[in-house]
């Protein structure tokens, strides 16, 4: 039991819940301290809390600790089963009050809330609602997205959205998404244009061109119709006869065949009419597609056009150059050479071209000549001139003569080739004027000149003022070797290049700066100054500076204003602001009266400084239970999951506020809803589009996509329809010419072509002549699918194999050998000629033809063929595969024509040979600037600075990364930031430090010294301010002694004596008795007086008084110094023994009492207070100040009341 002096009491409430049968319980236990008494401030041990040496200084500190246990339970702190806690600290308290309450907090079983665990809640998200349970209140607190009772009713985000191209906007939980179904778009805002070409829906090889939201398709040239489903293809009958067939826009054309023209190829050309093809007088033959020309003697080609080169067997001689001619051949012979073959060598010196008897030898293609002594030239023509070579030295002149030549010297020098110098200072008389000194020079002679003359031989005294060595308009005199400076008015020196400096005696005193100038000086006046050596301190007084009677003080290069009350600045100019430190809270405006100020509040606050919220809820606005939370002139009412409305008002619709995504109809439901979603979407408000792709297998490794409702399978090539099951016959998109029959094969074709055709769309006509199967020379002419044998004179037969014996008549000329053959005869030329009689020189192409009008070109003893473009073989008889050099690029389909071809291009290229990449940037996709970089099919954006997104839509918030420096704020910008700069700081990211010492505000000559956002100034002597602006007082303090008058200078001070005295400070007495004459006459005595006063008597009578008065005074001084010291003495004997009786005292009213508590706390932690499935409680407290546990007990067993009353008592 406690002792009565120290009154403590417990009030315990358990609340808990009570279950009949065997099942187990929660329940909470709130402790509530009511009231702790500690009337004497004591501890266990009798002493004081807080004291020494029997003295009691502050009142206790407290703390508890609370241990929950059985009622049986040991009575010690150690045994808490049930928790055990342990509270903070009261300070300096004997008696405590709690009150209703002490801030504890009571600690609810999962689910339930509220002061008095009542209110039961649980989080949830579901078509129940989407919300979460506060964690003191256990009201709804609404998951992002959601509002309205019980959070059921979706934050509408659609209000300012941003899909775009007739997209429609579907709300989200968070923030919102486009819908871009059948508008042809896609991406986050349907900004996107779809392509539809990736699906390939043009058929039969059209070309898919992408238009915004829409597509089109470019037909090829056999079919039309939106998708080039209708074929056109208008060769199908075959309608050319010898040619190919060629479709054009509603209608076709026809390509001949060599020798056929007409609309349908079905006119034979006459070459030989048409254009006559051979020359020099040859005969023309047409053929079938050709012709052939029999040449006359000399020319040969398909055309007869060449002539016959008959160089190649002529023998000019000596490099002669053979001239071809028609039949026959000329020799141009080189220089020196004759003859028919230029065999012969000319004899040059026939014509003795030699003159002077000189000696001419031959050579081949001309001549030498053999010169005589004295003679030179091509023919010896010239006298030799011997100067030539200019065997004269040191510029002698030379004359030729016959055989020899001779020397004119110039002056200075001698001999037959003037080598020889002539010494110039041995001649006769002086050389060298003014004692000059001649020196002999190799064809000259030098004069070392003395000093002041000049020129070769001395004879120039030099001036030398002519270079001006005298400066600043000084005057020069000439002398002898030298010169004299004659200097203006304020310079000096040899050249008078030194100014003179006439501030080297400080005119302008300590209050100006010197300014040399020419013979003179000026003096620039520091601030404040003026005068022509700046002697004069300006009064800055004298323009009544101070304003509302302010008292003016003249200071130097400035003034100080002395203010009345109520103003303040430079000039007293200001009155006083109240308002300046903000005394109006919560922006509250502050409006400045005379000596005082007065706040108006905004909505919601009131009270003089605005300091109090006016509380919107004292009468009790919300409905039906709502919780009222006080706003800032307003309030708000938090509803349960019935109501719902500002005030609680309204009844819940839950379809209300809901809407069913994708056309989806909303159904109310007691306390939620549900979607009835239609075909295609599920999920709880139909925003889940089903894949129709889950059960579905696109067939020929087709590719499916999934639609809304609905599916299409993206097929490879050679299949289409919705599930790739249909082969694609390519034989609807081509014909096969000529009556080919097409078969269709998996993505391609091919062409069974009739008889004498072929080619990949049977478009090539076969030639059966190729295989030459006539004989005997006979001519063979093509036929569509046979052939037919003109045969030669001689023969006859199908295939002309019947012979004739023509050799009878001899008909080989120039001494050919005739040799019967079957079916004709052969006549052996010599060389050189050809023909069948041996009539012609060998022209190889005339028994050979090239077809499809290729060129023949003749060879020796050969020929070849020169194709026209799409054919080759050794007669031109192969039409060439175009396609086999795989012309096409980028994987496009090559389709062979005759003389060509045709590419089909695949998605992203174009061109005739499907060379050139489409360019998708060409309509500029990417947003902000960005860069777009074009791909095969598609395009990338490459994003300027600060944007991002698939199209660089979206701005990036720059200030995410903190740019700025040095505390600055950042404000994002479109594709930037910007940095608003605290004051010392600026540059794009504040990194750069002011200098606060631009412009030097420092006055005086005073050096800043810059700092961040300030600077201080290092003032020269004399003066001090922030920018030493103020002149320092050195009359201050009084300097001057004897009544001296002071006046402040700069760092120094004049003293203005009064008469009487004299000296720095006045501090010397003038001693008017020393002058001379002395003052008094006749003979009277001269006694020195201070300040010259003639009163002597009485001064001394003062200070005899002043003397007495002083010794006085130190009697009294000296004898309270003594008294003092007893007096303080007695105090300490009287203050220790009451302290003693006191302490003695204390100790004995405090004896043996019992140890009490000393520290209190308020309440647990809610992880030590958790207190489960217990019987009886029994709580205990711990004293920790002088280690030692106090267990106490209560003072009366007090029963704890529940619902159930089945707790035993404790």
């Amino acid at each position: 039991m406690l002792k009565n002096k120290m009154e403590f009491l417990l009030l315990i409430f358990a609340i808990a819940e009570v279950l009949v049968g065997p099942v187990r319980g929660g329940g909470q236990v709130e402790i509530r301290m009511v009231r702790y008494t500690n009337a004497e401030g004591e501890g266990a041990n009798g002493h004081c809390c807080d004291g020494k040496w029997g003295i009691c200084g502050s009142p206790c500190d407290h703390f508890f600790t609370v241990c929950l246990d059985n009622q049986d339970g040991p009575t010690n702190m150690q045994s808490c089963p049930y928790g055990r806690a342990r509270t903070g600290v009261i300070n300096n308290a004997n008696s405590i009050d709690f009150g209703s309450s002490i801030g504890g907090t009571l600690y609810c079983d999962d689910g339930f809330f509220g002061a008095k665990c009542n209110v039961q809640c649980a989080s949830r998200d579901d078509d129940r609602g989407h919300y979460t349970c506060h964690p003191g209140s256990g009201k709804h607190v609404c998951m992002e997205g959601w509002t309205g009772i019980n959070c059921l009713e979706r934050v509408d985000n659609c209000v300012d959205h941003n899909c775009k191209n007739g997209g429609r906007c579907v709300n989200k939980a968070v923030l919102y998404s486009c819908d871009c179904k059948d508008t042809g778009y896609s991406g986050p805002f349907c900004e996107t244009d779809i392509d539809e070409c990736v699906i390939w829906p043009c058929e039969n090889m059209g070309t898919c061109i992408n238009t915004p939201g829409n597509y089109t398709c470019t037909c090829s040239e056999l079919w039309s119709g939106h998708h080039c489903e209708t074929s056109t293809d208008y060769c199908a009958s075959n309608p050319c006869k010898h040619g190919t067939c060629l479709n054009v826009p509603e209608s076709f054309t026809c390509s001949c065949s060599d020798g056929w023209q007409g609309d349908m190829c079905d006119v034979n050309i006459n070459e030989c009419e048409k254009s006559s093809p051979c020359a020099n007088g040859a005969t023309c033959s047409d053929l079938v597609g050709s012709f052939q020309c029999a040449c006359t003697l000399g020319f040969e080609g398909d055309h007869c056009e060449v002539n016959i080169d008959d160089c190649q067997n002529a023998s000019c001689l000596n490099n002669a150059t053979c001239e071809d001619l028609v039949n026959d051949f000329r020799c141009i012979c080189q220089h020196g050479y004759s003859g028919l073959y230029c065999g012969e060598d000319i004899n040059e010196c026939g014509g003795e071209p030699c003159q002077n008897n000189a000696t001419c030898h031959d050579l081949i293609g001309g001549y030498q000549c053999q010169c005589k002594p004295g003679f030179n030239g091509t023919h010896c023509e010239e006298n030799v001139d011997e100067c030539i070579f200019s065997p004269c030295e040191n510029g002698g002149t030379c004359a030729d003569e016959f055989g020899s030549y001779t020397c004119a010297c110039a002056p200075e020098f001698t001999g037959p080739q003037c080598q020889e110098d002539v010494d110039e200072c041995l001649l006769s008389g002086s050389v060298c004027y003014n004692g000059g000194i001649c020196t002999n020079t190799y064809g000259s002679f030098k004069c070392d000149c003395p000093n002041g003359f000049a020129k070769s031989r001395c004879e120039m005294d030099i001036n030398e003022c002519e270079s001006q060595p005298c400066l600043n308009n000084a005057t020069c005199q000439d002398q002898i070797g030298e010169f004299v400076c004659i200097c203006v008015d304020g310079f000096v020196g040899l050249s008078c290049e030194r100014n003179i400096d006439e501030c080297a005696t400080s005119p302008c005193g300590m209050n100006g700066q010197c300014v040399d100038k020419i013979n003179g000086y000026q003096c620039i006046c520091d601030r404040g100054f003026d005068g022509v050596h700046c002697e004069n301190n300006i009064n800055d007084c004298a323009s009544d500076s101070c304003l509302n009677n302010g008292s003016c003080i003249d200071l130097v290069d400035g003034f100080q204003c002395q203010c009345q009350g109520g103003f303040t600045g430079t000039s007293c100019e200001i009155d006083i602001d109240e308002c300046e430190y903000t005394p109006c809270k919560n922006k509250g405006t502050c409006v400045n009266t005379a000596g005082d100020f007065t706040c108006n509040c905004m909505d919601g606050y009131t009270d003089k400084t605005c300091s109090v919220n006016i509380d919107d809820c004292a009468e009790n606005p919300c409905k039906n239970g709502a919780t009222c939370t006080d706003l800032i002139a307003g309030f708000k009412c938090t509803c349960d999951s019935v109501y719902t409305g500002d005030l609680c008002d309204h009844e819940v619709n839950e379809c209300e506020n809901v809407t069913c995504e994708n056309n989806g109809v909303c159904m109310d439901e007691i306390g939620g809803f549900h979607c009835d979603c239609p075909n295609g979407f599920t999920g709880m408000k139909c925003e889940v589009n089903i894949d129709d792709c889950q059960y579905v297998k696109c067939q020929n490794n087709g590719s499916c996509v999934d639609l809304i409702n609905d599916y299409y399978c993206q097929c490879v090539k050679g299949f289409r329809s919705k599930d790739c099951e249909i082969d694609v016959n390519e034989c609807d998109m081509i014909r096969c010419n000529n009556g080919g029959t097409c078969n269709d094969m998996v993505g391609t074709f091919s062409c069974q072509c009739p008889n004498g055709y072929n080619g990949l769309l049977c478009e090539n006509e076969i030639n059966e002549c190729e295989s030459s199967p006539c004989v005997n020379g006979a001519t063979c002419v093509d036929n569509v699918g046979s052939f037919q044998c003109v045969c030669p004179s001689g023969f006859t037969g199908l295939i002309c194999d019947d012979d004739i014996d023509e050799c009878a008549d001899t008909p080989c000329k120039n001494n050919g050998s005739c040799i019967n053959t079957v079916g004709s005869f052969m006549c052996l030329c010599v060389q050189g000629f050809t023909g069948k009689l041996c009539e012609e020189n060998i022209d190889d192409c005339r028994e050979k033809r090239c077809g499809n009008r290729g060129t023949c070109v003749d060879l020796i003893y050969g020929y070849k063929c020169e194709c026209n473009h799409g054919f080759t073989g050794q007669t031109c008889e192969i039409n060439i595969d175009d396609c086999t050099s795989r012309p096409c690029y980028n994987g496009a389909t090559c389709l062979d024509r005759v003389g060509g071809f045709l590419c089909f291009c695949p998605r992203g290229f174009t061109g005739s040979l499907c060379k050139t990449d489409i360019n998708e940037c060409a309509k500029g996709p990417c947003l902000n600037k960005a860069t777009c970089i074009d791909k095969v099919g598609n395009f990338t954006c490459t994003c300027t600075k600060g944007f991002t997104g698939q199209l660089c839509e979206t701005d990036l918030n720059e200030c995410d990364d903190n740019p700025c420096l040095n505390n600055a704020h950042c404000n994002n910008t479109v594709g930037s930031f910007d940095c608003v700069c605290p004051d010392g700081f600026s540059g794009p990211r504040c990194e750069h430090i002011d200098d606060m010492c631009i412009g030097n505000p420092c006055e005086h000559r005073g050096q800043c010294i810059a700092f961040i956002n300030d600077f201080s100034c290092s003032c020269t002597e004399g003066f001090t301010g922030k920018r030493c602006q103020t002149n320092i007082n050195d009359c201050q303090p009084s300097p001057c002694l004897n009544d001296g008058v002071c006046l402040d200078r700069v760092a120094n001070f004049t003293c203005l004596c009064k008469e009487g005295f004299t000296g720095q400070r006045c501090e010397t007495n003038m001693d008017e008795c020393s002058t001379t004459p002395t003052p008094c006459q006749n003979n009277g005595t001269c006694e020195n007086l201070v300040d010259n006063q003639a009163e002597g008597v009485k001064t001394m009578e003062k200070d005899r008084m002043q003397f007495q008065k002083a010794e006085k005074d130190n009697q009294v001084a000296e004898w309270s110094e003594h008294n003092w010291y007893v007096i303080m003495a007695i105090c300490a004997g009287v203050f220790l023994v009451l302290f003693t009786l006191i302490a003695i005292f204390i100790k004995r009213t405090r004896r043996n009492r019992q140890r009490t508590i000393d520290l209190i706390n308020y309440w647990p932690a809610p992880e030590d207070l958790a207190v489960h499935g217990f019987d009886n409680v029994v709580y205990d407290l711990q004293n920790d100040l002088y280690n030692v546990d106090t267990p106490v007990l209560p003072m009366e067993t007090m029963p704890v009341q529940t619902e159930a009353d089945t707790r035993p008592n404790t």
